[in-house]
């Protein structure tokens, strides 16, 4: 078989690790003949780098559209991150992975009616349009079936992305900021976003009574909460303003680091009393993973995806409810005054029995499917070339309406 990526999506945390290490193992397995990937030109170059080191074709590109050109020659499409991707017309059998239903799990200031409506839409459109959807968890099968009323039950594949190997990381040297320790701080590596619940943290940080431990907090928008101006985004600005209400930054309990790569990421967990998730809402949740198989204590959101993937693999894992900083606190505190009894429990995590190998031989497998009950709904779009990179607006447009002409039967006017 030959395999088309289609990832036209900026995107890093658990879309870029799915990408690095399934089409590394998708491009070695015997099976396949070959592996092209279409990524969003917003990478850099040690992922491009790394996806050809495995044979692997590379192109870039900044449009999310015409995936039946770039399908050509290719017997599956795959695409890994169909968030945000409205082109569906596919000439060809396709497999994606929908990660999450956190658009209609955790509603935010975002989450007007047209932006559900819009999620909605798109959450039918990717049911209709692809052979096979693949999510991570039983609870986001049953939450896709509960949103679309069942109606393609029979198309959407529970598996797990939880492979005991280490994930892929690409990025430099990293040492612990001067001011921190080892096992001095708990870490919370997630972007500003409302489901990732910083507001709540940030309070428990407030009532707990451990102040020795600080938080340490990295990912997208955490280097706004140390910045004096104020964001375009108003729930960060509500966090600044507690935060400095507070005294949290002056003080050293929060330390706001920003966007980091998955080197520096892993040396903070590494290094770190343990992972602090309070996430409201998660496809996975990654991080909590990563913790359990470096034998780490953890304090997660008590959320059914969590609970589904993690309460049989650890002991050391304090539950709480993302919607109580008194709950955060009191686990926090708890971690912190039994930290040897918990590190104990944590010598006893269990692995996921699981690797991206077994995870590649059953998307390999829903390839297969997807092409055996392929039956194309509409007819191959026609194979123009992307409009940017090869005619301008207006040979464009001279080559469509004569296209048109010509199937109306009036290509002489």
């Amino acid at each position: 078989m030959n395999i088309l990526i289609w990832h036209p999506i900026y995107v890093l945390g658990g879309g870029l690790q799915i990408l690095l290490n399934l089409a590394k193992h998708i491009a070695q397995n015997d099976q396949i003949n070959s592996v092209h990937a279409v990524i969003s030109a917003n990478y850099d170059k040690s992922v491009l780098s790394y996806l050809q080191s495995y044979g692997i074709t590379v192109q870039l590109v900044r449009t999310t559209k015409f995936i039946s050109y770039y399908a050509e020659k290719s017997d599956v499409i795959y695409v890994i991150w169909p968030h945000g991707i409205r082109d569906f017309h596919f000439s060809k059998p396709s497999v994606c992975i929908y990660q999450d239903t956190i658009w209609a799990d955790s509603y935010g200031a975002h989450s007007t009616s047209v932006f559900i409506q819009s999620m909605d839409s798109h959450l039918h459109d990717v049911c209709n349009g692809y052979s096979r959807i693949i999510v991570t968890s039983e609870y986001t099968k049953k939450r896709i079936s509960e949103l679309v009323k069942g109606q393609f039950d029979h198309k959407i594949i529970v598996i797990p992305h939880v492979a005991t190997e280490a994930f892929e990381v690409l990025g430099g040297n990293f040492a612990l900021p001067n001011h921190l320790e080892p096992q001095n701080y708990l870490f919370y590596p997630a972007n500003v976003a409302e489901h990732k619940n910083h507001l709540a943290l940030v309070k428990a940080l407030v009532l707990r009574k451990s102040k020795k431990i600080k938080l340490v907090c990295c990912g997208y928008g955490t280097e706004q909460l140390a910045d004096a101006a104020l964001s375009q985004n108003p729930y960060i600005n509500i966090l600044k303003k507690y935060i400095s209400d507070n005294d949290l930054l002056s003080s050293g309990d929060l330390i706001a680091l920003g966007y980091l790569n998955d080197q520096h990421v892993q040396y903070l967990l590494d290094n770190a009393l343990g992972l602090i998730m309070p996430t409201r809402a998660e496809g996975m949740g990654l991080p909590v993973h990563e913790a359990i198989n470096k034998k780490l204590p953890v304090i997660a959101s008590s959320i059914p995806v969590f609970k589904e993937h993690f309460e049989h693999r650890s002991q050391s894992i304090l539950w709480i409810d993302p919607d109580s900083p008194n709950s955060i606190a009191i686990a926090w505190d708890h971690l912190c005054a039994e930290r040897d009894h918990f590190f104990q429990l944590a010598k006893l995590n269990l692995d996921s029995n699981c690797n991206w190998e077994d995870i590649c031989e059953r998307t390999i497998l829903l390839f297969r499917e997807a092409a055996k009950s392929f039956c194309p709904t509409a007819p191959p779009s026609e194979k123009f070339k992307p409009l940017s990179s090869f005619c301008s607006v207006k040979t464009y447009v001279k080559k469509a309406v004569k296209k048109c002409l010509m199937c109306l039967g009036l290509s002489g006017y």
